[in-house]
This record gives C-alpha cells, structure tokens and sequence, in this order.
C-alpha cells in the first residue's frame, strides 16, 4: 500500500504508537502512520484488514509500531478486549485494610531474605515501605483496584509485592537515596501488571503455551495498565515503570521495542526483579528455583532480556 503525506499531525510526539503484532487478523477504522525520519506519513486509512503477510512485510522493513492519533480515532474499541471502565467514582470508598495488610506483611518478608547489609540502608528502605502503605491508604479507590487484581489474579497480586521489595532493594543498592524517588520506583513496581485486570483468567492461568491471539492480548497489557490507572496522579517515573518493564535491551521488549538507552533506568530495575520474583516462586508449569540459582539461569538465558548493572546489584543482594 503506498504511503501518503500526513496532512493534519505535524509531528510523532502527538501520535500513539500501537504494535504491529496487535493488528494481525483484525480490521482498522481509523488513520494509521508510518514513523518516517521522525514525521508520520499515512499508512492505512480505514476500514483496512490485516493480514500476517502484509504485517510480516512491515517487519522487514525495519517497522514493529504504527501510529495514530487519539483525538481522531473513530473506533477506540475496535482493537480492544472489551472497554476499559473507569475503576472509581465520587463516591467514598473505605480502605480495603486486607490488601494494606497483605502489601505491608509481602514488602517485610521479602526484603527478610536478602542480604542488605548497611543499617541507614534497612532503615531507608523500611521508610520508603512505610510510606507506600500510608500513600495507599490515602488513596482507597487505588487501593481498591489492587484489591480487585487480587480476587482476579491471585498470583500477580502477591507477584506484583515481592517486585516492589526487590525493586527498591536494588534501586536503593544501586544509589537512588531520595525517598521521593525510591516511592516512585516502589508504587511502579506494585501497580507494574495491574493490567492483568483485562486479561482474561483462563490466559493467565493456562499452563500451557499461549496462541498468538492469546499473546496479542497478554501484550497489552501494559498499556492498558496506564488506562486503568489515568484517574490517578502518579509521577512520570511510576507511569514509564509501568509502560516499559516488558522493554528488552535488545529491543526485542514490548510495546514500544525500545532498547537499552531508551528505557528509562527504574524500569530496566523493575523489569529483572519482576524476573528474579517470578523464577523463586512456586507454580504449577515451572519448578522454584532458589536465589543463587535464578541469577544464575537469568545470566545463562536471559540476559538479552536484563540490564546487567542491576544484575550484578542483584547478586550482591542475595549473598549470603
């Protein structure tokens, strides 16, 4: 399909990237842009269908995302897993005290079974503990979509908790001091897969392998984690922790497939302690392994998915 010249967005930054692999077998009703040295230029104008050879084809030439324009987007459900719903009215919510209790009891036990060795270290990292609780305290309609995660996804729930301890533990190792700072990190971490609300159960329950379609979906979820969360005022940092901890170095991550300069340095933490956390839990497809042995798999078959200066944070962490 030959390209055309976009007349009415004079520039990227206003566009919206979505994934090519999202469009396979699916119908487009709305303007979709190619990045072309920086200015988008018209690709598809809708009604388009997508087929794996036309998508493949954009492949190979160098494409894995086409733009669109928010504002002028007809259709906004066309690619969607059913509607995403505001989470919160006007109306007061009590604080679900449970998930409180469970993020408090998650981050302590955790941050028990490694090796932080300063005391000002423990005791900042307590503090910024201290703090998340109290900041989801104050907000109970955020609270209050944790707790929803935890009745849907029970496993990413307490997942998502073990993230956040490891994330701050090694942000903290690496130098992040500010405690304002080390909040961001931390609420990014614990709301990192809160998008597993719009993935369906039996997906993120399945134990076998995923269809394609089945991935289409699982893919989607970090954005669809900022949408869940755009009622909320969260800092720039927890919003790119969200967004880009399925990033790879190699540029092979999802959704943007940035590499390793750009993504932003929480989220490259956040991205192996979400690694490291889910390798030393028990479930039912995959064996536990222990600490010393999930840094070693992630060095022998991973590691064009992490950074290695929080790698090697990591190993000093789990030390004995």
């Amino acid at each position: 399909m030959p390209a055309k010249t976009l007349e009415k967005a004079s520039s990227i930054e206003s566009l919206r990237p979505l994934e090519l692999d999202e469009l396979e077998g699916r119908t487009t009703d709305f303007q979709l842009y190619l990045d072309i040295a920086g200015k988008p230029v018209l690709y598809a104008d809708g009604p388009y269908e997508w087929s794996i050879a036309e998508i493949e084809k954009l492949h190979e030439d160098g494409f894995s995302v086409l733009f669109y324009d928010p504002k002028a987007r007809n259709n906004a459900d066309s690619l969607e897993y059913g509607k995403i719903e505001p989470m919160i009215d006007d109306a007061v919510v009590e604080v679900p005290s449970e998930v409180l209790s469970h993020v408090r009891d998650g981050l302590s036990s955790t941050i028990a079974t490694l090796n932080v060795q300063s005391p000002v270290s423990a005791a900042k990292i307590s503090a910024v503990f201290d703090d998340l609780v109290v900041f989801l305290t104050s907000y109970p309609q955020l609270t209050a979509v944790l707790r929803d995660l935890s009745h849907h996804d029970t496993y990413t729930f307490f997942h998502s908790i073990r993230t956040c301890a490891l994330s701050v533990a090694i942000a903290e190792d690496l130098g992040v001091k500010d405690e304002d700072h080390l909040h961001d990190i931390a609420l990014g971490a614990v709301l990192h897969d809160i998008g597993h609300l719009k993935v369906e159960r039996e997906i993120l329950e399945k134990q076998g392998a995923l269809t394609s379609m089945e991935w289409v979906q699982v893919r989607q979820h970090p954005r669809q984690s900022i949408e869940l969360l755009e009622e909320f005022e969260i800092s720039p940092t927890t919003k790119a922790i969200i967004i880009q901890h399925h990033e790879r170095p190699d540029g092979k991550g999802y959704p943007f497939s940035l590499t390793c300069d750009e993504i932003c340095p929480e989220a490259r933490i956040v991205n192996l302690a979400d690694i490291f956390a889910a390798l030393t839990s028990p479930r039912p497809y995959q064996r536990q392994l222990n600490k010393t042995s999930a840094v070693a798999f992630i060095r022998q078959n991973l590691s064009e998915f992490v950074a290695p200066v929080p790698l090697a944070s990591l190993e000093t962490l789990i030390a004995d």
